[in-house]
């Protein structure tokens, strides 16, 4: 995916631009992380001991919701996600136990609106999340004749897909979250729109290649 942050030449007029809410933090304390994240509700407890090193970063936009978090630890992950929105969860990096189910490396956590996380990860765990309203999940389903990704969605909270299509997407996901951190966080409506399409239509590409397979 190519981000383009600037207008062309057939973009409506420039507007004011829309403030995004970054986040990118540090922390060798698990309260803290807890208390900086934004729009989860998370109950995380450390099961490991020593020292523990996490990463967050976020970008939050009313079209849809980027973030990432690291944690070098044992944890058991409580708590639920964004209310509002469908969210999409790519983990690796450790063996990950999520509501009782061992989840391969290449399956996409779908959480509903609001909907319970009851996971516990190991050392090694990081995760980019994608949220989304699921009114842009119909509209892009519906023009791009995507109807299989919208009913594997409501039907599914793990579907595996190709592990390199899953790895390139989570690719684009972390560059545009990195550019995000990096300072780009007041942007055109108008690019915004274009930006939330796009990630919607890959999303649900993804979801619709023949390797996928529901659980």
């Amino acid at each position: 995916m190519d981000i383009n942050f600037s207008q062309n030449g057939d973009s409506p007029p420039q507007r004011d631009p829309v403030n995004g809410l970054v986040v990118d933090l540090k922390f060798n304390d698990l309260s803290l992380l807890l208390e900086s994240a934004k729009s989860w509700d998370l109950h995380f407890r450390q099961l490991q001991r020593g020292n523990l090193n996490t990463q967050l970063k976020q970008v939050i936009f009313p079209d849809f919701q980027l973030g990432y978090c690291a944690m070098d630890k044992q944890i058991d992950q409580m708590g639920t996600s964004p209310p509002g929105l469908w969210t999409f969860a790519f983990a690796t990096g450790c063996r990950i136990i999520w509501r009782g189910r061992m989840k391969d490396r290449n399956d996409i956590i779908i959480y509903r609106p609001g909907s319970e996380i009851n996971c516990q990860s190991w050392m090694g765990f990081n995760v980019m999340t994608l949220s989304i309203p699921e009114s842009r999940l119909e509209q892009v389903s519906k023009t791009h004749q995507l109807r299989d990704a919208l009913r594997l969605i409501r039907e599914n909270d793990l579907v595996e897909v190709d592990y390199q299509a899953m790895n390139r997407f989570r690719a684009t996901l972390m560059t545009l979250l990195h550019q995000f951190t990096q300072g780009i966080n007041a942007i055109n409506q108008f690019v915004l729109n274009g930006i939330a399409e796009e990630l919607t239509l890959e999303l649900c590409a993804l979801l619709e290649s023949p390797a996928n397979r529901n659980r």
